[in-house]
């Protein structure tokens, strides 16, 4: 995958406990979609509540039309989905680009 290594989905929102794309572009490319398929980790940016930024590992999984995430219920990630903030995932490879 050598130019394409990185892709990121800018922003998932929340919605009515189920999770739909917003302003997410890039996602029917072929290089997209490879890592939207892979086993690679994905990576969570939000800004928590008291304004830092965090970015932490999430396990996922890609239905062809969502990004299902695999977290515990009581992790902080999840209330920050929940509660429909805008976040950042990224799927990348340990490759340079």
């Amino acid at each position: 995958m050598p130019g394409h290594v990185r892709e990121t989905a800018d922003v998932l929102r929340g919605v009515g406990g189920r999770w739909k794309h917003a302003r997410v572009r890039g996602w029917e490319d072929e290089v997209a979609q490879r890592l939207l398929r892979s086993r690679l980790p994905a990576r969570l940016a939000y800004s928590w509540t008291d304004g830092s930024p965090r970015v932490v590992p999430i396990g996922f999984h890609w239905n062809g039309e969502e990004l299902v995430f695999g977290t515990p219920p009581d992790a902080p990630k999840m209330k920050v989905l929940r509660d429909g903030d805008r976040v950042a995932v990224s799927i990348d490879t340990d490759e340079m680009p």
